[in-house]
């Protein structure tokens, strides 16, 4: 059997805070290899882009199951 390959990507976004004061968060996106839309996203992880870049590396070298991916975010973020 075959296994599917899935296309993790960075996302950057322009995000205000409470105060109205605007910073760079990041995050990810999953796409599977055959289609262009995500079928998982994160947005605004942190505004650390090397750490989030450490996440999706993690994500890719421990070649860890979409199905977990919320749970590893929820790691990520506490």
């Amino acid at each position: 059997m075959e296994t599917e390959t899935i296309v993790l990507e960075l996302l950057e976004g322009e995000y205000a805070d409470e105060d109205g004061n605007t910073y760079s968060g990041y995050g990810f996106a999953a796409y599977r290899q055959t289609e262009n839309v995500p079928f998982y996203a994160a947005e605004d992880l942190s505004s650390d882009r090397e750490a989030v870049e450490g996440l999706i590396r993690l994500l890719r070298d421990e070649d860890v199951s979409p199905v977990h991916y919320a749970d590893v975010v929820e790691d990520f973020l506490t």
